[in-house]
């Protein structure tokens, strides 16, 4: 089965390394020049984290890793380091970074694909794996539905220094976030999307809060995204499917969206394990039909814990974080009970 992945990210190079599994060495295309490329610190749940198992780098992942003292065992990890593994694990050669789709049309039994490097290819299979901004979703589903909080994030990597674990600040109208991780601590800063003063917005904060801030480096430096999500109306169409944040985009209110895109890269694998070239339509309608509604129960409760979370009238801090911390660990551990 000839088979491109759109997306070297998270999604993309899970599911690369469980084809590899069976035999399959699909094609990468990666639109970002290298893994460190806007890095950030995020969080892996054990129900995304043990697709690791299978992939034999456990515990590599435990070991650039930190548990975040959370009641559901979430780890803290470097976007880069966590994709520094599982390319390890995908053993795959036919990597391109710095390569995005441009065009995709269906032939028959083939999709052909133009790349920005010139290249045009026909395949079995097209999975669009390239993130919020996927262009292999306007193929499959143009239209998308999306939620908006107007905030914004800013995040950034200082020295590890004394912290040990997660930390947040809140205050009414912005938060702070510092994660520690094995050789660093993220820091991840949120406010109104027409912030522009960060140093100034936090300044009533303490000692560790003010050091974060004073080694923040540029705005070009900062990985900054806006606190919105997307919805893809269609997750497939013929032999092109969606993946992780191509087909669902999370806000980082519950931090589980790259859990639950590992998650449905091994339901896609499986799928596709039980098919062949002629039948991959079939494989990926059960795929959808396991992982959508899922996948969309939890956008709806982070949407939800987004509104208390991100208001745009001013709350009290306590009670937005209390509230945050009971919904979220009620949302992670219903997530972990269910079937996949």
């Amino acid at each position: 089965m000839r088979v491109l992945i759109a997306g070297g990210g998270i999604a993309g190079l899970t599911l690369a390394a469980l084809l590899r599994q069976r035999g399959i060495a699909p094609d990468i295309v990666e639109a970002a020049p290298g893994h460190d490329h806007q890095s950030y610190v995020l969080g892996l749940y054990p129900f995304g984290a043990r697709v690791l198992h299978g992939l034999g780098v456990h515990r590599s992942f435990g070991a650039v890793s930190e548990p975040a003292n959370d009641p559901n065992d979430l780890r803290l990890v470097s976007r880069g380091d966590l994709l520094r593994l599982l390319e390890r694990a995908s053993e795959n050669e036919r990597l391109r970074m710095a390569t995005r789709v441009e065009n995709i049309s269906e032939t028959g039994e083939r999709v052909r694909v133009k790349t920005s490097d010139g290249e045009e290819r026909d395949y079995d299979l097209v999975v669009g794996a390239d993130g919020a901004g996927s262009r292999v979703r306007t193929f499959v589903s143009p239209k998308t539905d999306v939620f908006d909080t107007h905030w914004a994030c800013w995040s950034w990597w200082t020295p590890r220094g004394s912290a040990r674990t997660a930390r947040e600040i809140w205050d009414r109208a912005h938060t702070l976030g510092l994660y520690a991780t094995p050789r660093q601590t993220g820091v991840v800063a949120c406010a109104p999307d027409r912030t522009r003063r960060l140093t100034q917005l936090f300044a009533r904060f303490d000692d560790m809060a003010g050091a974060a801030l004073s080694a923040a480096p540029g705005a070009a430096e900062m990985f900054h995204w806006r606190i919105a999500d997307s919805r893809a109306r269609s997750w497939r169409r013929g032999r092109v499917v969606l993946l992780g944040d191509a087909a669902c985009t999370f806000l980082p209110t519950a931090g589980i969206g790259a859990s639950l895109a590992m998650e449905s890269a091994s339901v896609l694998a499986d799928e596709l394990s039980r098919s062949d070239a002629a039948h991959v339509a079939s494989a990926l309608a059960f795929y959808e039909a396991r992982r959508r509604p899922r996948v969309e129960a939890a956008q709806d409760a982070s949407r939800q814990l987004a509104r208390t979370m991100y208001p745009r009238l001013s709350l009290f801090s306590r009670p937005r974080r209390n509230m945050r911390e009971h919904a979220l660990a009620a949302q992670i551990a219903k997530l972990s009970a269910e079937p996949i």
